[in-house]
């Protein structure tokens, strides 16, 4: 009985150290902030675009474009190479709230964006959450 009760215990230990046994994912989780720079990027992308005849297209319409087009191509390619030169981190990411019934957790933070030797700081909050597939879903506000 003593065994049956000590494997209890150190399954339900393990499955908080894992997974928090379903509970908010943390704006400091690797995969809520990875997914937050991806977003970033993204909308960097956008805006990028903005500046070149693929004005108003989304990525995915460009990159459609850019299989039949080389010069499409070039422009969308040019405009990711730039992206890669830029270094995107989340810096002094703060949880603001945790609503553990939810699943979700509301965090603020500064997207440090460094390029060509200047470094640029803009706040933003995001939200993570569980989705009903128990997935990570990420929200981020303030990339205008």
């Amino acid at each position: 009985m003593k065994k049956y009760i000590a494997l209890i215990i150190a399954m339900f230990s393990v499955c908080l150290l894992i997974t928090g046994c379903g509970g908010a994912p943390k704006g400091t989780d690797s995969e809520v902030k990875e997914t937050v720079i991806e977003i970033a990027k993204e909308q960097m992308l956008r805006f990028m675009m903005m500046n070149t005849y693929l004005r108003g297209l989304t990525i995915a319409e460009a990159e459609q474009k850019a299989q039949k087009d080389p010069s499409v191509r070039k422009v969308l390619d040019e405009q990711k190479a730039e992206l890669a030169k830029m270094k995107l981190e989340l810096v002094n990411i703060r949880v603001t709230k945790i609503d553990d019934k939810l699943k979700k957790s509301t965090n603020a933070a500064d997207l440090q964006l460094e390029y060509k030797g200047e470094t640029n700081k803009t706040p933003i909050t995001y939200t993570a959450q569980l989705n009903d597939k128990g997935e990570v879903y990420v929200e981020v506000f303030g990339l205008n």
